[in-house]
């Protein structure tokens, strides 16, 4: 949850299928329709009817349902009033808005994590769901940068459709100014609730220990290690399997901080070991590693209780340099694809790998397949076209190139725009291009080139590409690499074709499938 500069301006997973009044600019927004911009509506990610979200919060997996609580301004486009916004989905790709779970009294709302109390543990029942969350109160009504960060807890006795703030508030108040975002899960190890909370302007993570969910001890601290240009915020610990090591676990460290371009919020993790108490980082302290290379992927937190020891990821897709001003209505904002995280080890270390949940592969109606193409006689291989649609697509391909080379994708694709994923063989580096993507103009922080380096090792380049609506995310080498991205093409903007730049070396499209999504139409 970024803060000052706002404050001034399954089974497996594939089977488990009094608030404030409404400003006078929120109630005119209210009254408009998205005709204009709602050809950019994401229809299998997460956006919420209309007004301003950003971080997902309390998510957690239970009796067949998938919650998503998200921080959301019901008044308004731009942030402010923050409340637990709530949805549900039974496949994490279509999701059903509900009521305000969570909403603004004396303090904002912010971030934070939900989990289920099976075995009645705080005393609310069996089975409630348990909220933490920062509640942020403005001391000073003349001064919004004069405020108090203490967390809260709510508890819901009917499957989240209800909450109740509990009466003793706060469960923990270190008096200070900027401490936020709890994220709990149950230990098992140690037979005890774990809380991880940030103190974002020391660059450190407190680890809390509780048996009953009320009253929490403070067990350690970590950092400041990794990046520290910017707060650190939103935590999540979690242990993992190593795929390519039996038997052997990892603990995993998510922070929303600046991420891999200086001064862009972020993500970074750590890979180290956990024993109920303690966090130590596997890594030197001056090394960060980052979860994704795009500009759109900040605060991106795991669900709770999903069966099999799945752990599935879902983050913002935005980013604060902008955030505000992006070009849709009545919505802003939404959320990236929900992920499957897993765990390898590499030469260099342990590195997380990400890949689209498994529901995606049954969204497609049709599928089109290529074989060893060679793209620089072929031209523009053309895949989707405006007559046809091209805005919801699956791609995947792998590539076998000559040193000198550079291909990749052209998506959203018109005589005058284009969103470009490349892969320069020569420089060993994969770039996200949204230069001519379309509406540029809300910000000159927009159209910076997104890149990240990827050596293949003599071996073939593999791409995923999702793209839907307004948000394109690339999936390189099994999920090692990715990009998140945000854009804006105009609606004529449909053509999606693979591409070799002539004059430069071969690359041939070895394998690809074309997977042309079925749309969800959402109002």
């Amino acid at each position: 949850m970024k803060i000052k500069s706002h404050l001034l301006g399954l089974l497996t997973l594939a089977a488990v299928a009094a608030c404030n009044p409404a400003a006078k600019e929120g109630k005119q927004i209210s009254q408009l329709t998205d005709s204009i911009t709602v050809h950019l509506r994401p229809q299998f990610h997460f956006t919420p009817r209309k007004f301003w979200t950003n971080d997902p919060n309390g998510l957690l997996y239970h009796d067949g349902e998938f919650h998503l609580f998200f921080q959301h301004n019901p008044f308004d486009k731009v942030w402010g009033h923050m409340h637990w916004g709530h949805a549900v989905s039974r496949d994490l790709l279509h999701w059903e808005e509900l009521p305000i779970a969570i909403a603004e009294d004396t303090a904002m709302i912010f971030s934070g994590s939900a989990v289920v109390d099976k075995n009645n543990t705080a005393g609310f029942g069996e089975n409630a769901f348990v909220a933490f969350y920062t509640a942020h109160r403005i001391l000073d009504p003349k001064n919004p940068d004069v405020y108090l960060q203490t967390q809260h807890m709510a508890y819901s006795t009917d499957k989240g459709r209800t909450w109740t703030k509990y009466d003793k508030n706060p469960v923990i108040d270190l008096g200070k100014k900027d401490f936020r975002d709890p994220k709990v899960f149950w230990h098992e190890e140690s037979k005890k609730w774990i809380m991880a909370v940030n103190l974002p302007n020391e660059h450190k993570t407190q680890f809390y220990g509780s048996a009953n969910l009320k009253n929490w001890e403070l067990l350690s601290e970590f950092g400041p290690e990794g990046n520290v240009a910017i707060p650190w915020e939103c935590p999540d610990l979690f242990s993992l399997p190593v795929e390519n090591e039996p038997g052997k676990q990892k603990w995993v460290l998510l922070i929303s901080a600046e991420g891999p371009y200086p001064g862009f919020q972020g993500m970074q993790y750590f890979i180290g070991e956990f024993d109920g108490k303690r966090f130590k980082n596997d890594n030197p302290a001056n090394k960060p590693l980052y979860l994704d290379y795009g500009r759109d992927y900040f605060a991106a937190v795991t669900f709770n209780h999903i069966p099999n020891d799945r752990r599935v990821l879902l983050g913002w897709i935005s980013n604060w340099a902008y955030a505000n001003q992006v070009p849709t209505h009545p919505w802003r904002n939404g959320m990236a694809i929900p992920r499957m995280l897993y765990l390898r080890k590499e030469p260099e270390g342990y590195r997380l790998l990400q890949q689209p949940v498994e529901m995606v592969n049954d969204m497609a109606k049709s599928s089109t397949r290529h074989l060893n193409i060679e793209l620089q006689r072929a031209g523009e291989l053309v895949v989707g076209n405006q007559d046809k649609g091209g805005d919801l697509y699956d791609i995947e391909g792998t590539f076998e190139f000559a040193n000198d080379a550079v291909f990749g994708f052209k998506i959203f694709k018109s005589d005058t725009e284009e969103t470009v994923i490349r892969y320069d063989a020569a420089r060993r580096m994969l770039y996200l291009d949204r230069s001519k993507s379309g509406d540029v103009s809300f910000s000159p922080k927009f159209t910076v080139l997104d890149s990240v380096a990827i050596d293949t090792n003599g071996e073939n380049l593999k791409l995923r590409v999702l793209f839907d609506r307004n948000t394109v995310e690339v999936f390189a080498q099994d999920g090692r690499y990715t990009i998140s991205n945000v854009v804006f093409p105009s609606e004529k903007s449909r053509g999606v074709v693979a591409f070799g730049e002539k004059g430069k070396g071969l690359a041939k499209l070895v394998t690809s499938s074309f997977r042309d999504l079925k749309p969800e139409i959402k109002k």
